[in-house]
C-alpha cells in the first residue's frame, strides 16, 4: 500500500515520509478474488514414509489469504496486453468474498492490526531489528509463494502435470528478494506433486533464471 518512503528536506535534513503510491493508481487494478491463494506461516512439519513415498504434512499453521490485483500493461505498437499481478494480504476470517465481489473492499478485509495487514502495508520495512527482519522474510515468502502457487496452478489446469513445467515457464529473479522462489518451487514439486528431489531440481534449475 505504501512505497519505501518519500523524501523531504526539513532544515537541511532528509526526512522519510510514507509514499502513498496506491491511491489514484488503484483505479487501474482489477481484483481477482476467485484466484486467491492460501499462504501458510508458522506451525510444524510431520513427515513419514509410505511405500518409499515421502509424505509431508504441515500442521498448526497460520493462514493468510493472498488476493491478486491485476494491472493491464499494453506494449508499444502491440496487440498484446500483459498482466502485472500484485498481491494483498488478508486474514481468512476477515475475508468476505461476497462483500469483496460487491466492491466493498474495505469491508471485506477488516484486519488492520494483523500480520496479514503488515505484510502488504509497507514494502521492505526497516530491518535493523529482529521484528523488521522477520517481517521482511514473511513479505518475501508471501509474495513468492502466492506467485509460484498461481503459476503452478494455472499450469496444472492447462497441462494436467508439472513434469513439463520447465518447458513452458521461465521465472526471472530480478534481485535477492525473490530467491525464495527456488525452495518454494522445490517444496511444491517434492511435497505436493510427489516428485523425487533430482527430478524437481532438474525442473527448477531449467526454469528459474537470474
Amino acid at each position: 500500500e505504501y512505497g519505501i518512503f518519500r523524501q523531504k528536506l526539513v532544515d537541511g535534513w532528509q526526512t522519510e515520509l510514507p509514499d502513498f503510491w496506491l491511491p489514484g493508481g488503484q483505479i487501474w487494478l482489477q481484483p481477482a478474488a476467485d484466484r486467491s491463494i492460501e499462504i501458510h506461516f508458522d506451525g510444524h512439519i510431520e513427515e513419514y514414509w509410505n511405500n518409499q513415498y515421502h509424505i509431508v504434512n504441515h500442521k498448526d499453521y497460520n493462514k493468510v489469504i493472498a488476493v491478486p490485483y491485476d494491472l493491464p500493461i499494453v506494449g508499444y505498437d502491440s496487440d498484446v496486453v500483459d498482466r502485472l499481478r500484485t498481491w494483498s494480504a488478508v486474514l481468512p476470517q476477515n475475508f468476505n468474498l461476497e462483500k469483496f465481489s460487491a466492491g466493498d473492499y474495505n469491508g471485506s478485509t477488516e484486519d488492520s492490526n494483523s500480520i496479514a495487514a503488515q505484510i502488504s502495508k509497507v514494502l521492505y520495512p526497516e530491518d535493523n531489528h529482529y521484528e523488521g527482519k522477520s517481517l521482511r522474510l514473511k513479505q518475501q515468502y508471501f509474495f513468492v509463494s502466492a506467485t509460484i502457487q498461481s503459476i503452478t496452478r494455472k499450469h496444472i489446469q492447462q497441462y494436467g502435470t508439472l513434469k513439463n513445467f520447465h518447458e513452458k515457464n521461465v521465472i526471472q529473479i530480478n534481485d535477492t528478494h525473490p530467491t525464495l522462489v527456488i525452495p518454494e518451487l522445490m517444496r511444491i514439486l517434492v511435497d505436493d506433486a510427489g516428485m523425487s528431489w533430482d527430478e524437481a531440481w532438474n525442473i527448477t534449475t531449467h526454469c528459474v533464471a537470474y
